[in-house]
């Protein structure tokens, strides 16, 4: 038997609460967040399901490459550029449901990010 959903939860809660910035990515970020693109990191609070999945959507992003490529949101600890602590990443869909480049003017929004902190089985 798997974990709980009170489980889940608790460790959904703790990852929610370990990271509250993201960045956007033009390449994918190595282990240590590389890649960065030039818009800022963004403050973000992640709901949590109670079964161990977080969500933030309509997320904006200013500054970035007018029409430059992003590839992947970044998860950290601190608002950067540099410093806090890299969680990892998730790649932005290729299938045609999400963009993959800043607008023209630099400006990009992150409509949907989930994480979930459990695996099935």
């Amino acid at each position: 038997m798997g974990l709980n959903n009170a489980a889940k939860s608790l460790a959904g809660a703790a990852v929610a609460g370990a990271i509250n910035h993201i960045s956007l990515h033009t390449a994918a970020p190595d282990a240590t967040g590389s890649n960065q693109s030039a818009a800022g990191r963004v403050a973000i609070t992640l709901a949590n399901d109670g079964n161990g999945n977080l969500s933030a959507s309509n997320i904006p992003f200013a500054g970035g490459a007018a029409s430059g490529p992003v590839t992947h949101v970044g998860f950290w600890t601190g608002a950067g550029p540099s410093g806090g602590t890299y969680y990892g990443a998730l790649a932005i869909p290729t299938d045609g449901s999400a963009d993959l480049a800043f607008n023209a003017a630099g400006e990009y929004t992150v409509n949907l990010v989930a994480i979930a902190t459990s695996s099935t089985g």
